[in-house]
């Protein structure tokens, strides 16, 4: 009965970690988009969710001209 009873309470031990986990996990990733750096400079980075890879792209507010002194980023 003793081995029984440890069996018993080893599944409901594990059950509820599991459970904690599907509760907990989720809300670890809701973090949200992060750009550390200036946009655009070749040291800047950005963290994604991950939920459409590749990222989509950022939206550009700058200007291309013809000449590459005219443009703006």
């Amino acid at each position: 009965m003793n081995n029984l009873s440890n069996f018993y309470n080893s599944l409901v031990l594990s059950f509820f970690i599991i459970m904690s986990a599907f509760i907990l996990v989720p809300n670890i990733s809701l973090a949200a988009q992060e750009i550390t750096g200036v946009p655009g400079s070749p040291d800047a980075t950005r963290t994604i969710d991950g939920k459409q890879l590749p990222a989509p792209p950022l939206p550009f507010g700058g200007e291309i001209k013809e000449n590459a002194s005219q443009s703006k980023p």
